[in-house]
């Protein structure tokens, strides 16, 4: 089947007594790991009855690798387009043209090659007031999705990082967003730069059918040995817990330490 991860090549740990939905792929290279989250994506679209199936997708270095990859063959050419649609766990509130934009990378690795129909690309409002760009994403998902306020859209596929601090999408450590129970989106100030920023909820994050989070380099190491191996103190990424229960780590050797399992 077309976007399998390859067994041969990633290492898989299955599930195990304290976190029953967790799977692990382990690739060799950066490149690898592109791959192999292209892979997933293919994958659950092929695997998805829906003509309508939507993705959100995480800033930073690693989601770039993955936008890369996707647009160029063997995988732009698996990927049903006209069957997506891409959405944005956070933004910071900056120009699309700035290079701290999630949405302006993304435009320029992969969104702009993509034959879908545009109306299908949902970039975050960043360009107004932090308040009025939130309620405006809302509002868009809810129509999107057919989902009133006091119920949650459900992605078919969210990919995410983790900072080294363990924050989620712009969800940091000991924000009080961290706790946000009805909206869907909601405007937060933080991070690195610390700047207004526009971020999905937990609960739309959780709501999700699969969840993927994607973690290289050495400086990713600990935290993803906290969030794999829970201690300490308690993390924005402890609290990622789709309904699912379908989680799946995809991370390089430098991330992780394989004698942990």
């Amino acid at each position: 089947m077309i976007g399998q991860p390859d067994h041969n090549n990633c290492r898989f740990f299955p599930a195990n007594e304290q976190r029953s939905e967790l799977r692990i792929f382990v690739a060799e290279s950066n490149s690898q790991l592109s791959e192999t989250a292209a892979g997933f994506l293919a994958d659950r679209i092929e695997k998805s009855a829906s003509d309508r199936f939507a993705v959100a997708f995480s800033g930073g270095s690693t989601p770039r690798g993955l936008f890369q990859t996707l647009a160029r063959d063997p995988y732009f050419s698996m990927v049903p387009w006209e069957k997506l649609s891409i959405w944005w766990v956070d933004e910071r509130c900056v120009s699309f043209d700035s290079p701290k934009s999630n949405y302006g990378n993304a435009r320029h690795d992969l969104i702009r090659k993509i034959p879908a129909k545009q109306d299908r690309i949902h970039p975050m409002p960043a360009d107004q007031d932090p308040a009025k760009g939130a309620a405006e994403y809302e509002a868009t998902m809810m129509r999107w999705f057919g989902v009133k306020g006091g119920s949650f859209p459900v992605f078919g596929l969210i990919f995410l990082g983790v900072g080294e601090d363990g924050h989620v999408a712009s969800l940091f450590p000991g924000d009080d967003v961290l706790y946000e129970s009805k909206k869907w989106v909601t405007r937060v100030k933080g991070g690195t730069p610390r700047v207004d920023r526009l971020t999905m909820t937990l609960p739309v994050l959780n709501h999700a059918k699969d969840i993927v989070f994607m973690a290289s380099g050495k400086q990713k190491a600990a935290v993803v040995q906290a969030a794999v191996h829970p201690s300490g103190p308690r993390l924005p990424v402890h609290m990622i817990r789709p309904h699912s229960g379908r989680t799946t780590w995809i991370v390089d050797r430098d991330a992780i330490e394989l004698s942990v399992f």
